[in-house]
């Protein structure tokens, strides 16, 4: 059961709201979800009887430099989506945004702060960690299916809200300049850390983005960026749209195999706790590859072990460079947050280097059937 506080005493969010086309009138706002980059709040509105539930945000522009481009991106990703749901009548959502009072899929307050609303998913639920198979199954399939949902998106192309986001050599050559310049004096407290990622640079080069087709691809594909039906635990809908853009679908397969076959949370300190799940794994390649729809060439599916060692690796260079430059991009609940993020997601990479065999075995099985 969603929990709903009082109205927020905030002015920017109060003003936030007032220039939404709502049905109803805000009545209670609630911070909501714990995404590490945007502002998101849940707003109920009372309208005669019903009440109204709608996802508010204040778009991060630190992260994203042009809000504008990435509102533009959002719209076209969900429209298109909504033209193949009615086409294909499978019954899924989309997420649908809610416009501003001037016609605009966005506001931009006196603060220079971009906000935007849709209508909240009332059935859906995220989940950090899957209860069990079937979750990752119904993530996989859903994120597969999103890819080739978009694959004929057509021109002009999708602008890149975040440029060489997942450019792992790039994310490893900062990290290496961070650990020389040692910003805020913190390199000592992970001096022996960091030589231990210095090691696995070759993972930086594993995978080229120019050596595999361009895709419409999500970029962020997190096992709580897709809703599971509360009741039924179906995926129902892919959200949190901010880095779709034009990319490489091994990152996306990746990265939903870093969180969905992780015996942890992203972020355990205990790293006896981390570790590479291999049925996980089966269930996610069979989804992602049903979803797909025959969509991968054969070299994309080749590469499907190495993907996640390789974004899981990444991930913890994210963090880590996070912390030696003063925790500036990713939330933190703590003052270690950020170093427990890198320890958990290195030992989760090790893990999976330990299982690439298996991996291997597993895709060239799922290869063979189709």
């Amino acid at each position: 059961m969603l929990k709903i506080l009082p109205l927020l005493k905030n002015n920017q969010v109060d003003r936030a709201l007032s220039h939404f086309c709502l049905l109803g009138e805000a009545c209670h706002v609630n911070q909501y979800g714990n995404g590490n980059v945007n502002d998101t709040y849940l707003v109920s509105c009372r309208h005669k009887n019903e009440s109204n539930l709608y996802t508010l945000q204040r778009i991060n522009h630190f992260v994203f430099k042009d809000p504008r481009a990435l509102m533009n991106n959002f719209e076209r990703v969900t429209s298109h989506l909504l033209s193949k749901s009615i086409d294909q009548n499978h019954g899924n959502e989309v997420l649908t945004l809610i416009p501003a009072l001037d016609g605009q899929s966005f506001y931009q307050d006196v603060e220079g702060d971009y906000w935007r609303m849709s209508k909240f998913i009332k059935e859906g639920k995220s989940f950090d960690v899957p209860e069990h198979d079937g979750h990752a199954f119904e993530a996989a399939q859903a994120f597969g299916q999103f890819q080739a949902n978009l694959n004929d998106l057509g021109q002009p192309s999708l602008v890149e809200t975040i440029p060489d986001f997942h450019n792992t050599r790039k994310r490893f050559d900062r990290f290496a300049e961070l650990v020389k310049e040692n910003p805020i004096n913190r390199l000592s407290k992970v001096h022996t850390l960091v030589h231990s990622f210095l090691e696995y640079e070759y993972l930086a080069d594993a995978i080229n983005r120019s050596d595999f087709p361009s895709r419409v691809v999500h970029n962020d594909t997190k096992l709580n960026n897709v809703l599971l039906h509360k009741d039924t635990g179906k995926a129902i809908c892919v959200v949190d749209l901010d880095t779709v853009m034009p990319g490489c679908a091994l990152h996306d397969f990746g990265d939903l195999v870093r969180t969905a076959a992780n015996s942890a949370e992203e972020d355990e300190p205990d790293l006896k706790k981390v570790g590479f799940l291999t049925s996980r794994f089966q269930s996610i390649v069979k989804g992602y590859l049903n979803g797909c729809q025959g969509m991968l060439s054969e070299r994309e599916i080749k590469n499907l072990p190495i993907a996640p060692i390789v974004i899981t690796y990444e991930l913890a260079l994210r963090f880590l460079t996070d912390f030696l430059d003063g925790d500036k991009y990713f939330k933190c609940h703590y003052e270690d947050h950020n170093l427990d993020r890198a320890k958990s997601q290195f030992a989760l990479m090790q893990s999976m280097l330990a299982s690439m065999s298996e991996m291997e075995d597993t895709v060239l099985a799922f290869q063979e059937m189709s």
